[in-house]
């Protein structure tokens, strides 16, 4: 038996009854020479962590974002005789070895051969962070543009389906907006992807106080899924993304859910001895009861805080808690446009 299968029953019910459409059609093929593409990052509503099957991507429940403009990432890619990445100017092996494990399986998929090159420029608002959802944005760009490379026209749900192999939450920035990854075991290959719920929170703004920390995801996968309580929060997922269904995905209730999922997640990790938020979260917290729905905290497995408010002072007191000036930031529903000193940059990397 498929695990969570059950639960993964109930959910496609309440999505049939819902009328949310996860079907995808494959664009037709036009390639192309060279192509572009880009993305934004997200921060989780209902976060992530925890592959069912990490080689194909499917995790172990469902997500949901919201796509911001903290940060963004480009790509321009082409035909070449090997395959390589170029990240920030400077060739990357280790990205290289990454992309190489998705393009094999794109490759094998539609029966092409070429070699690539990728070169991918990251354009952050802060000068380090983590938490912020870089690798949603750089996921995001690099399959917007092998897509666009190889196809005409490819929907956000089919980006959001490549997206996947490179980062999970990268289903998520193709998808902008706030975003649903509908992901689960044994779920089939033609709706493992994200679509756009909302375009909006409702009217709630969005800062964040950008933290460094060498902490990597790819390793919190691990470390959350090896702890005892991981099992009991995937099936508390399942119920929680049929409520925001039947709740038209309110914003408040995800807000609100973004906050107490945040201090899930982390009691996780913490449970595992990966300690990452610090006493920031709790002072907030501690505000935010004092000005009911206007503040609220989240993180996701960074210790950057994000905060959704309402008033400017209420922002001001926040800063004064964290102990620097707050990144201001927007829900966003487009992918970035490609700059023209990116397109002339690429192109003389091509011809070079």
């Amino acid at each position: 038996m498929v695990k969570y299968a059950a639960l993964s029953a109930s959910l496609r019910k309440e999505l049939r009854e819902s009328g949310l459409d996860f079907s995808m059609r494959t664009p037709e093929f036009g390639r192309k020479d060279l192509a572009f593409g880009s993305g934004y990052p997200i921060t989780g509503l209902e976060k992530f962590l925890g592959y069912y099957d990490s080689e194909r991507k499917i995790a172990n429940f469902p997500s949901i974002s919201a796509t911001t403009d903290f940060s963004l990432a480009l790509c321009g890619v082409w035909i070449s005789e090997k395959d390589r990445v170029i990240l920030d100017g400077t060739e990357s092996s280790s990205y290289s070895a990454r992309a190489k494990k998705a393009l094999d399986i794109f490759r094998k998929t539609y029966g092409i051969g070429e070699k690539l090159t990728f070169n991918i420029e990251r354009r952050k608002r802060y000068a380090d962070a983590k938490g912020l959802g870089e690798s949603a944005a750089v996921a995001c760009a690099v399959s917007s543009a092998l897509c666009n490379l190889f196809f005409s026209n490819p929907s956000s749900q089919f980006i959001s389906k490549w997206a996947r192999y490179v980062s999970g939450s990268g289903t998520r920035s193709a998808a902008g907006g706030i975003s649903l990854w509908l992901s689960y075991p044994g779920i089939p290959e033609s709706r493992n992807h994200a679509i756009r719920v909302r375009d909006d929170l409702g009217g709630m703004k969005i800062a964040c106080f950008p933290t460094a920390n060498p902490l990597k995801t790819e390793d919190a996968h691990g470390t959350a899924s090896s702890s005892p309580f991981y099992d009991r929060w995937a099936r508390m997922k399942y119920e929680l993304t049929i409520r925001h269904i039947r709740e038209n995905f309110d914003p408040m209730s995800m807000i609100r859910r973004s906050q107490e999922d945040m201090l899930q997640m982390h009691a996780l990790l913490t449970s595992r001895g990966t300690v990452v938020l610090d006493s920031r979260f709790t002072r907030i917290m501690e505000l935010g009861r004092r000005h009911r729905e206007e503040l609220f905290v989240t993180a996701d497995t960074g210790p950057t805080p994000v905060i959704f408010y309402r008033d400017q002072d209420i922002l001001h007191e926040v800063e004064s808690i964290a102990g620097m000036e707050a990144l201001g930031g927007n829900v966003v529903n487009s992918r970035p446009e490609i700059p023209g000193d990116f397109r002339e940059k690429t192109k003389k990397i091509m011809e070079s």
